[in-house]
């Protein structure tokens, strides 16, 4: 019927629309999200700067992206959330930005490689 486009790179997108890369952030938010998919209970995509929004075991996680040169303004937006009981895996381009970030519930940090493959951190 016309609606979509198919991209060059065999992804689709709304016809008469420029076709975007893919959200980086996102792509690797379900990286970590898959390595909890098996206990898992839901799933939704966040709001700014959090990409996924899950619960498992009764408990609600949220994986937080924080962009490289976006650790202050990631701290403050999640800082001003009062504490929801949420659980937040943050998220980093790279383990160097661990230091620069601080706001309530995070339980771990991560990153993730060009293959998928995830890696966790905690502050000492």
């Amino acid at each position: 019927q016309g609606r979509i486009a198919e991209a060059e790179d065999g992804g689709f997108y709304p016809y008469g629309e420029c076709p975007r890369a893919p959200d980086s952030g996102m792509v690797r938010a379900v990286w970590v999200l898959l390595d909890f998919l098996d206990r898992v209970e839901f799933h939704s995509p966040g709001d700014f700067p959090v990409k996924i929004v899950f619960f498992s075991g009764g408990e609600m996680y949220e994986v937080v992206h924080a962009a490289e040169g976006q650790e202050a303004l990631v701290s403050y937006a999640m800082g001003r959330n009062k504490e929801d009981g949420s659980r937040r895996i943050v998220l980093v381009d790279g383990p160097g930005q661990i230091p620069l970030l601080d706001f309530p519930g995070i339980i771990g940090f991560c990153t993730v490689d060009s293959a998928g493959d995830v890696s966790y951190y905690k502050k000492g």
